[in-house]
């Protein structure tokens, strides 16, 4: 079975990063190529963070990541799963559909950023954020939020349970 990883960095944050590096670290022990996106030395450290600051940071961000990935033959892989970080959540997304694999990715998003949230009905995946975050997608509150449905426990593709 042929695995892929892509990895979507944040801003200021990138793939050597603990979350990333250790979560592609994981993926490539069970099997997974790994492909570590870089949007340029700009853009990680660029200091705006009001989504109309975003915005085009993103744009540019997919424009210089797509030629990173067009030569990738995704057709031939079983699995395929987007591990990203803040800004590369909302990257991720957007890729997904650009790259034509809606249906054939699963999403792996760690504290997505608002825009991210527009995608989250339409992927396959998860996501985790905490409620102290000052950048997260979830509003701020002193107590966790608990989504109906949501468990204490979840399945990833390269481990058989992991607790959350």
């Amino acid at each position: 079975m042929k695995k892929l990883a892509v990895i979507f960095p944040g801003v200021g944050y990138t793939c050597t990063k603990p979350l990333l590096y250790y979560t592609a670290s994981m993926a490539a022990e069970r099997g997974y190529e790994i492909i570590r996106l870089d949007y340029g030395q700009d853009i990680h450290t660029f200091h705006g963070r009001t989504p109309t600051e975003l915005e085009p940071i993103i744009k540019l961000a997919i424009k210089r990541t797509l030629p990173q990935l067009e030569n990738v033959p995704f057709s031939e892989y079983d699995d395929i799963i987007f591990i990203s970080k803040s800004i590369g959540t909302t990257i991720a997304c957007q890729l997904e559909t650009a790259l034509q694999l809606k249906g054939k990715v699963h999403q792996f998003l760690m504290t997505p950023i608002p825009s991210t949230l527009r995608y989250l009905s339409d992927i396959n995946g998860l996501f985790f954020a905490g409620t102290a975050d000052p950048r997260s997608a979830l509003p701020q509150e002193t107590s966790p939020i608990k989504p109906a449905g949501f468990s204490r426990a979840a399945t990833t593709p390269w481990s058989k349970k992991a607790t959350l």
